[in-house]
């Protein structure tokens, strides 16, 4: 009888050792532990089917049959009867089977549970045609995914690479109704319904690895079509080659739409308060900071604050300044294009609207605000440092320095980059500063993926082909995507600038409704201002020194005459501007662009008799568009 029980014992050991691996999937758990108590006691109950049964295969099989069934009854010890077993072995040994029956249905119980929890789940994804599904479970993922179900809870969340996950990061994404799988299963693409894939590991590199894993992975499915997936993957602005390079081999195939953090922050930020910096006047814009946010601030200001009438001044605070000024100068020459041996403060150009100021300062220094103060006072303020307790300390001192006798600070305004949630909150409740870091506000679906403006962006684009589809806007979707995609809009290109367009627009649109007087309804107001064809060139000069700004900031370089007839030639007159090599000829002050498009003509002639450059109308027909981009009735 020894041997038995210490079989047993065995027989619990491994299949309670081997279970406390799969504790994070209850299923799995569960069914082990069931199993385990079913062989126990199958072993345990043995020697009394041997006395009664004679024949050994007999009395296994019945051993096994009353194990299995043990599981799920209730405690019964009647076969203890007839083993000779004595005191005090007998009363260990019959305890041991007790428990076993006991625990028996308690983890059929559980697995029973967990099956059904995950039928269910896998039955709402029949029913369901939103579908998303995240590449892993960690802060951003779930701070997205609770926007997306406190939003909408008919929409199904996938979670995957579980076992990478701690307990509380799995406990929330099942709280979101989610499936949550724990290895990275690709996931079967089905007709008639639309996936979003996030590929949001914490490693960038390992995104862009997963991110083409995913692409091949999907152009190979039966099912899969184009325009009923989106693939955005989370990168740094570092990567950007990479990204081009990503975008050139799966780009025509699939709808790849990266998210840079940083840029997307400042993007949210600016948006937030575009109402006060689309005013037309000087402004002066603090940055304190040199980090990526601080750096995509930069860049965003440069090009979204170019409004008719106002000018600028940008000012960067930084202990590390001059390494940031000559990073961002190496990236973009043509916007940073003055000296950084000793003084930091220039203009592009003399038709350009802005200054950069970079001051060497560190808001740590008990001598920072005081030489800030000598600084003219600023309209907006950023404080974007890489640490939490600095910017709550920053912040409330530049309040303190600049906070009218009222004790609120309506102006300037401070947006202050903090990761603690408990400092978000203290801070948060202090007027005129707004708190723009915890990752239940900042990776919020609507604010952070902006589906609106993602809209307006291919209304954007739309905008540019309305002289080849007048009727374009009044086409079904369907026609639309086709057009889009024929027209390359989904390529890395054309998606992010017609983005930042969009993005734009909505600071034209409030540029526009500050000019209003009166009680006039503002659509009308807007189409009636964009008819004044005075109106309508002011902006559209504005709109291309925006268009220019941001393709060079982005890299771009002006293609010259003799580089667009290559350029022309080696495309068979296709086009006149390198996605590759980043040129492209419009890329001017606004007064040239005439004499540019009877170059470009020129050049055209040769393939395209037809075919004319018409890069001053484009920017205005954007804007005669507006309403219809922005979907304003």
């Amino acid at each position: 009888m020894m041997i038995y029980f210490l079989l047993a014992l065995m027989i619990i050991a491994a299949g309670v050792s081997y279970a406390m691996t799969l504790k994070n999937d209850l299923k799995s758990f569960s069914a082990t532990l069931t199993l385990t108590c079913s062989f126990a006691i199958a072993v345990l109950s043995f020697p009394y089917f041997q006395l009664s049964e004679p024949d050994l295969l007999i009395s296994i099989l019945s051993t096994m049959r009353y194990g299995l069934s043990a599981v799920g009854m209730s405690v019964s010890g009647s076969i203890m009867d007839y083993l000779p077993l004595e005191e005090p072995f007998y009363t260990i040994y019959k305890t041991l089977l007790y428990l076993l029956y006991m625990a028996g249905p308690i983890f059929a119980s559980m697995f029973i549970i967990s099956f059904s929890r995950a039928i269910l789940a896998s039955l709402s994804l029949i029913g369901n045609r939103k579908i998303h599904v995240f590449s892993h479970i960690n802060d951003r993922s779930l701070a997205i995914a609770e926007s997306i179900f406190e939003d909408d809870r008919t929409q199904t969340l996938i979670f995957c690479n579980a076992d990478e996950a701690d307990d509380s990061q799995k406990s929330e994404a099942l709280s979101y109704q989610a499936l949550v799988l724990n290895r990275n299963e690709k996931i079967k693409i089905k007709g008639n319904r639309y996936y979003e894939f996030y590929e949001i590991a914490d490693d960038r590199e390992k995104c862009l690895i997963e991110t083409t894993s995913l692409c091949e992975h999907l152009i190979k499915q039966k099912f899969y079509a184009k325009d009923r997936v989106i693939v955005r993957y989370f990168i740094e602005r570092e990567s950007l080659e990479m990204v081009r390079n990503l975008d050139q081999n799966y780009g025509d195939q699939v709808y790849l739409r990266y998210v840079d953090e940083e840029n997307a922050s400042a993007i949210e930020i600016l948006r937030k308060n575009r109402e006060v910096l689309a005013k037309p006047s000087h402004k002066e814009v603090y940055i304190i900071g040199s980090g990526g946010l601080a750096q995509s601030l930069m860049r965003n200001c440069i090009f979204l604050l170019l409004q008719p009438g106002s000018d600028y001044t940008i000012h960067m605070f930084a202990d590390n300044v001059k390494t940031v000024a000559r990073k961002m100068k190496n990236e973009s020459p043509e916007v940073f294009n003055a000296p950084f041996d000793s003084y930091f403060s220039f203009k592009k150009n003399k038709e350009a609207n802005y200054d950069l100021h970079f001051h060497a300062y560190d808001s740590e220094d008990p001598e920072f605000f005081e030489q800030l103060d000598k600084v003219k006072r600023p309209d907006i303020i950023f404080v974007c440092r890489d640490d939490d307790e600095v910017n709550y300390r920053s912040a409330l001192e530049l309040k303190r320095m600049y906070a009218s006798t009222s004790d609120k600070l309506e102006y300037p305004l401070i947006a202050c980059d903090l990761k603690d949630i408990d400092l978000n909150r203290i801070l948060g409740d202090d007027d005129g500063i707004q708190c723009f870091g915890n990752y239940a506000d900042r990776y919020n679906y609507k604010s952070y993926i902006t589906p609106e403006i993602e809209k307006a962006a291919e209304r954007t684009h739309m905008a540019y082909l309305v002289e080849y589809y007048p009727d374009i806007y009044e086409k079904k979707r369907d026609e639309q995507k086709k057009i889009l995609d024929e027209t390359g809009y989904y390529s890395y290109v054309n998606q992010n600038s017609s983005y930042c367009a969009a993005l734009a627009m909505e600071y034209r649109l409030a540029y526009i409704l500050s000019l209003k007087d009166g009680d006039e309804k503002d659509s009308e107001f807007v189409k009636k201002w964009l008819e004044n064809e005075k109106n309508l060139t002011v902006l559209a000069e504005s709109e291309h020194d925006r268009w220019n700004a941001y393709q060079r900031l982005q890299g771009w370089r002006c293609a010259d005459i003799k580089q667009a007839k290559t350029i022309a030639e080696n495309s068979e007159g296709r086009r006149v501007k390198d996605n590759s090599l980043l040129l492209h000829p419009a890329l001017v002050e606004y007064k040239d662009l005439k004499s540019t498009e009877k170059k470009v003509d020129r050049i055209l002639m040769k393939y395209n008799p037809d075919k004319r450059s018409n890069y001053v109308e484009l920017d205005k027909d954007i804007l005669r568009q507006m309403l219809k981009i922005l979907d304003i009735n």
